[in-house]
């Protein structure tokens, strides 16, 4: 983690690849915690140094004990961001709605990624990158259980592949890239 916050991205917040290493419950190794924060506040990254000195900061937790909202209780989130003024977290729910509520410690047990238990599943098909998001635990599981199987997954259907070309060819052209590239120069 500590090679990461060598990479500032200027707004002092997470970038992706923290988020990701955080997620998956990676260690300090070789600096210490402390080392780590130090850095972080040193690349003006405060937020990632206040989420270093929690416990449970930019990690994936499970919900718990949450008498308000009990039908979220085992659903899988990601603490975003560590409130200190009322000491608790922003997190995300790992949803397809990818929720945002605000929890405290109590309600929040750590769960890192694993292989069998990930939250999500990327594949690379046809030239494609493709993010699986699923409403539990359970049914990430049942996937990439299926995955390892070697079963047959849910197959995209032509309306939506031609949705995301729609989308891909907007976006190339917004970005000037659709034209091919003159050969002659």
């Amino acid at each position: 983690l500590s090679a990461a916050l060598n990479c500032t991205n200027g707004a002092g917040n997470l970038n992706e690849r923290e988020r990701l290493l955080l997620s998956w419950g990676t260690g300090f190794s070789p600096y210490s915690r402390e080392e780590c924060v130090f850095l972080a506040r040193k690349y003006c990254k405060n937020k990632v140094a206040d989420l270093l000195e929690t416990e449970l900061g930019g990690r994936r937790c499970e919900i718990v004990n949450l008498s308000t909202r009990p039908e979220l209780n085992g659903k899988t989130c990601v603490a975003d961001e560590y409130l200190p003024d009322i000491n608790q977290y922003k997190v995300t729910l790992e949803t397809k709605s990818r929720e945002v509520l605000v929890l405290g410690a109590d309600n929040l047990n750590r769960r890192d990624r694993t292989p069998q238990d990930c939250g999500y599943y990327m594949e690379f098909k046809n030239g494609r990158t493709i993010r699986h998001d699923f409403d539990s635990s359970e049914d990430c599981k049942a996937f990439v259980a299926a995955v390892n199987r070697d079963e047959t997954q849910p197959v995209v259907t032509e309306e939506a592949e031609a949705a995301a070309e729609q989308v891909a060819a907007e976006l190339l052209a917004e970005l000037e890239l659709d034209d091919p590239p003159d050969e002659s120069s």
